[in-house]
């Protein structure tokens, strides 16, 4: 499994992850509107900060994050529901833990209150630093 930099070709399979992914929880939390989902993952595809999770040429899904002095922000990792359960998620943001640990930062996330991927997120070392109408913001201590 790798990680490679986003391509504008990767744009219709990424967005058919996104719907199968967090489709239900976008729809429980604010309602499911194609047009106005498809225009808002456009312009995030657009900042171009996207990595693309690949294994043997084949698609599984993509994540983005920031890695700034004082923190990292694990921004998204979206994975196709075939690919979901079976380590991958866990692997890319344990890698992402241990890049934040040998800085010496946290890590951020926020995650949609009925996303059961919280639950992932705690067992890895996350916990709820705060909340808002629709998310939990979640921080790892410094020294992870």
């Amino acid at each position: 499994m790798k990680l490679r930099p986003y391509r504008t070709d990767d744009l219709p399979r990424l967005y058919e992850i996104h719907r199968a992914a967090l489709g239900p929880y976008v729809e429980a939390t604010w309602g499911w509107d194609e047009d106005s989902q498809a225009s808002q993952f456009q312009q995030r595809a657009d900042r171009g900060t996207w990595h693309v999770i690949e294994e043997d040429g084949t698609v599984l899904g993509f994540m983005s994050f920031d890695e700034a002095d004082d923190r990292s922000v694990l921004n998204t990792i979206e994975l196709a529901p075939e690919h979901q359960r079976c380590g991958v998620g866990s692997k890319l943001i344990r890698d992402l833990l241990s890049r934040a640990r040998k800085r010496g930062v946290p890590v951020e996330l926020r995650v949609l209150k009925c996303n059961p991927a919280r639950a992932l997120y705690e067992r890895l070392g996350f916990s709820a630093i705060g909340e808002t109408e629709t998310h939990v913001l979640m921080r790892t201590r410094q020294a992870v």
